[in-house]
């Protein structure tokens, strides 16, 4: 879902993800794809969920892990949903971008950057 307060704040494009909902994503990529798409997402709103809490220092390091990593990993995931007007970005470099962000857990699947399910 495209939306105002991003766009306004120079985010292109202007996708909110808390609020998209693909029908059709489930569809054309591959399980280890859904996996770091829903890793990304439950991130990414444990973030925004706590966002005034971090802003004014409530939230003290250390007390939720999963939210440690949100912290850490918001510049970098700001970073990744931002393209430039004139920027294509392939799928692949797309996809080991969002690997790099969300590597293997030991034990886990890793995802090949090809991206199909195996």
């Amino acid at each position: 879902m495209l939306t105002r307060r991003l766009a306004e704040a120079g985010h292109y494009p202007a996708i909110d993800i808390e609020q998209s909902v693909s029908r059709a994503m489930n569809e054309i990529i591959g399980k280890e794809h859904r996996q770091l798409v829903r890793r990304f997402r439950q991130t990414w709103a444990l973030y925004q969920q706590n966002r005034d809490l971090i802003a004014i220092g409530a939230y003290q390091r250390g007390s939720d892990p999963r939210l440690d990593e949100a912290i850490r990993l918001q510049p970098l995931m700001a970073q990744y949903l931002q393209q430039a007007t004139d920027e294509a970005v392939d799928l692949t470099l797309a996809l080991a971008q969002l690997d790099a962000l969300f590597p293997a857990e030991p034990g886990g699947a890793g995802m090949a950057t090809g991206g199909g399910e195996t």
